[in-house]
């Protein structure tokens, strides 16, 4: 009996044991079971902030779609809208710059029709100056022409009707040689100022000896050279040759010895001379005359008419110098003048060295 007691005591023992066991093992496994639940919990708390998060993620990321829904209609509204500016901006640019061209074009041509129309007025200026020039030299002309003719009709019917004497028969024939020696100078000067308004003159060059040509001018005004009594020294280098043309040269001297001839006093002296340096030659015409003033050098330069008497109360036309001064730039040479009241004139006619040789 003891020993069924302490076997039952025993197994009572052992299941109070046994019972205290497996009350602690339920004990941990609830135990476990709420760490788990609280696991859980924290982790469905944690999906139901995660998905809070999305859901507000998905939110602003609609919203966002909206905006850039929106941005985009307005971009492509304003892109809309902006393709007629473009379009309008780049035709008025268009249109600017054409604008711009024409009015460059235009402006330059306006400078062009206004320096045309200087152009223009500048040359009708000079050829009416030209023309009241023409005009006043033609009635000069025309009267020193007729004056002396008329003049040597007379004193021929003087002579042919025997009513003078010998001397004055040999007096008049010398006043009638020198009438005919200006006249033939006169009349040269105008046909060669007519010939030099003609276009298209072709000037024919020749070698010309200029002691002899100077000489034979001297002798064709040996009768105005007496009665003054002055004195002509040709000087000028008897080997010296110019090319130019022959009759223009003549005309050129011609009106140079007689406008010495005509301002120098009674007793007085010309001396005509050359010189050649190593790029030009000289012919030098110097006298002992009245001389120019500075106002009437600069006449002459500016190819102003110019008349004025000379020392014996002699006449011109005016314009000898004037076509002296054209004649030598045909023939590619320049005239220099050194004057002062009182002291002579130097009439000097430069020209290139290659157009001067020296016979052999």
């Amino acid at each position: 009996m003891k020993s069924a007691l302490v076997i039952l005591a025993l197994l009572l023992s052992g299941a109070v044991t046994n019972l205290t066991a497996q009350r602690r093992a339920i004990e941990e496994a609830n135990t476990r079971i709420d760490s788990l639940q609280q696991a859980v919990t924290r982790i469905q708390q944690e999906k139901d902030a995660a998905l809070a998060k999305v859901q507000e993620a998905e939110r602003i990321l609609q919203n966002q779609k909206a905006l850039l829904v929106l941005a985009g209609v307005l971009f492509i509204l304003l892109i809309v809208m902006a393709i007629p500016f473009y379009l309008n901006y780049k035709k008025v640019h268009m249109f600017s710059d054409a604008l711009k061209q024409k009015n460059s074009i235009i402006q330059k041509n306006a400078a062009s029709l206004d320096q045309l129309n200087r152009a223009i007025s500048r040359q009708n200026q000079k050829l009416e100056e030209d023309n009241k020039l023409k005009d006043k030299l033609l009635s000069v002309i025309s009267h020193d022409l007729r004056h002396p003719l008329v003049n040597t009709k007379s004193i021929l019917d003087l002579i042919n009707l025997k009513l003078v004497s010998p001397e004055e028969t040999e007096e008049l024939l010398e006043q009638l040689e020198n009438q005919y020696v200006r006249s033939l100078s006169l009349l040269d000067n105008l046909l060669f100022w007519i010939r030099g308004q003609m276009k298209g003159l072709k000037i024919e060059r020749s070698d010309i000896n200029m002691f002899r040509i100077i000489t034979s001018l001297i002798e064709e005004q040996r009768v105005s050279l007496q009665a003054k009594q002055i004195q002509v020294f040709n000087k000028i280098d008897n080997q010296l040759i110019w090319r130019a043309e022959k009759e223009m040269l003549k005309i050129i001297f011609r009106n140079l010895i007689t406008n010495a001839i005509k301002f120098t006093p009674s007793g007085g002296e010309i001396t005509i001379s050359s010189v050649i340096d190593e790029q030009y030659a000289y012919i030098l015409l110097k006298d002992t005359g009245i001389g120019m003033t500075p106002e009437i050098l600069n006449k002459i330069n500016s190819r102003q008419y110019i008349s004025s008497k000379g020392t014996s109360n002699e006449k011109g036309s005016g314009f000898g110098l004037m076509l002296v001064k054209d004649l030598i730039h045909k023939n590619e040479a320049e005239l220099l003048i050194d004057s002062e009241p009182g002291r002579g004139t130097t009439m000097a006619v430069k020209f290139n060295r290659h157009q001067a040789v020296k016979e052999a």
